[in-house]
């Protein structure tokens, strides 16, 4: 595994890197990776099955989330990067919730380290990265779901100190 000391962190702010965040997650999410999020949001048609052309539904919720930035007060998307050199290895999708009548939050919607790069520290520098990020905005918690059938994500948080603190149901109805 190559050295994390030539990792380096940064917010996506060009979207010509799109493209490349949506094909890193369309090769390496797994089933188990699917939410309720990549449900709701039209990158899966059902638990456990991605849609077909998931690298293009990625990037029109990217272009969608991060294209609003400044038109909803209360919310502001970022898309962070890792890259080793000019490779994109990992990426994830913030979501910084400033309401004034709430204390501030950060969502984490999304985080994907390319399957070469796993157990590798990425992931962690990632997350590391974001509580430096949140806690500079003056957040105090940060949110996070993961895919039911995902073991190795959710043991990954909790070894980064988070907690279960519910359980997201759904029913279909057509």
């Amino acid at each position: 595994m190559p050295s994390l000391t030539s990792v380096t962190i940064e917010e996506c702010l060009d979207d010509h890197h799109y493209q490349q965040v949506a094909k890193l997650f369309a090769r390496s999410a797994s089933e188990t990776y699917i939410s309720h999020s990549e449900l709701k949001y039209g990158l899966a048609t059902e638990e456990g099955k991605w849609v077909t052309d998931m690298a293009d539904a990625m990037l029109r919720r990217l272009y969608g989330l991060l294209g609003s930035n400044g038109n909803d007060a209360a919310s502001e998307y970022l898309l962070a990067v890792a890259r080793r050199g000019d490779e994109i290895v990992a990426a994830m999708l913030l979501e910084f919730e400033v309401a004034s009548d709430f204390p501030p939050a950060v969502t984490l919607h999304d985080i994907i380290v390319d399957k070469d790069e796993r157990g590798g520290g990425v992931g962690r520098k990632l997350m590391e990265w974001t509580e430096e990020r949140a806690k500079a905005r003056g957040a105090i918690r940060i949110f996070l779901e993961s895919g039911i059938s995902n073991p190795t994500a959710h043991a990954f948080f909790e070894s980064l100190n988070y907690r279960k603190t519910a359980i997201m149901m759904m029913k279909h109805v057509h």
